[in-house]
């Protein structure tokens, strides 16, 4: 079922149920969760993509940048931050860091040091974008958008391959095959 919610006059969202439950789940919680080694498991597993940021409690500029990441992007990602060095040593990311766990591909990726908003955005971006994605309608533009914001002129490519039971053809630029190839053009 697809259902539409709409935020003032403006079409917000446009998928099914399961993504609307979530994206309202992520605008109950502040922008930034503060996370503590007893809450991270169950952070980690409120989504299928969170972020954690791990600094120096008086380090207010990676603070402020991640922050900034955080109000761009809270529409698709949880968001935490934790001031804990120990906490930071068992999940292994040196402070300042940043790590976005994930529930596909190499489960963690992470980021070192000091960085602006963008480059934080840009790293989100990349790192949550599946290697071998569902190919479903609606992540399309999503594709697009990391092709355009991180790899600036290289195409976005996607292969894909019919998984089923029984043999069944397709039809990919005219030629039959069970193995097909579907570019985003920008």
């Amino acid at each position: 079922m697809t259902l539409h919610l709409t935020l003032g006059l403006n079409t917000i969202l446009e998928t099914h149920s399961s993504r609307i439950v979530a994206f309202v789940r992520r605008q109950t919680l502040p922008t930034v969760s503060i996370i503590t080694a007893g809450s991270l498991p169950d952070f980690k597993k409120a989504s299928g993509v969170t972020v954690v940021g791990y600094f120096d409690p008086e380090d207010n500029n990676s603070h402020k940048e991640f922050k900034a990441a955080a109000e761009l992007l809270r529409d698709d990602f949880l968001f935490g931050v934790s001031n804990d060095s120990a906490l930071a040593r068992s999940e292994a990311v040196k402070v300042p860091g940043i790590a976005l766990y994930k529930d596909f591909d190499e489960r963690r990726n992470t980021l070192e040091g000091v960085h602006n908003s963008s480059a934080i955005a840009s790293f989100i971006k990349l790192s949550s974008t599946p290697l071998i994605p569902e190919l479903l309608p609606e992540l399309h533009n999503s594709y697009v958008a990391v092709s355009k914001d991180i790899y600036k002129k290289t195409p976005i490519t996607t292969n894909y391959q019919i998984l089923e039971r029984t043999p069944s053809r397709i039809h990919t630029h005219g030629h039959e095959s069970k193995l097909g190839c579907i570019q985003a053009n920008r």
